[in-house]
């Protein structure tokens, strides 16, 4: 596995803030690695909260070319996918999904 947390800087007083994390695991893990692949976004999530996260984070979920993304609150539930699971990266429909992750975490 490979995870990745992204935070994003805010000034007066200056922070940072815990925004994305992103989880990735070699293709052979398909379909038999979902369940592990939540499990430990659920553990990068939670850790994320005792550190620099505030509310909520957002995360991706890779595995090989299959993606999806979702959010996590600092309310003890599991991570909730918003997308359903694509099975490519480079198409029109993998652009407006990862869009829409970029638009929500700017707005943060």
């Amino acid at each position: 596995d490979f995870v990745i947390e992204v935070a994003k800087f805010s000034t007066a007083p200056v922070t940072l803030r815990t925004v994305l994390i992103v989880e990735i695991k070699n293709s052979q893990h398909w379909e038999s690695g979902k369940g592990a692949l939540m499990r430990q976004i659920n553990r990068q999530t939670d850790a994320a909260f005792a550190g620099t996260a505030v509310d909520t984070v957002y995360w991706i979920g890779t595995i090989g070319p299959h993606w999806t993304y979702g959010e996590k609150k600092d309310d003890g539930q599991d991570p909730k996918p918003l997308i359903s699971w694509h099975d490519k990266t480079h198409n029109d429909a993998s652009y407006r999904d990862l869009k829409a992750l970029a638009d929500l975490i700017a707005v943060m």
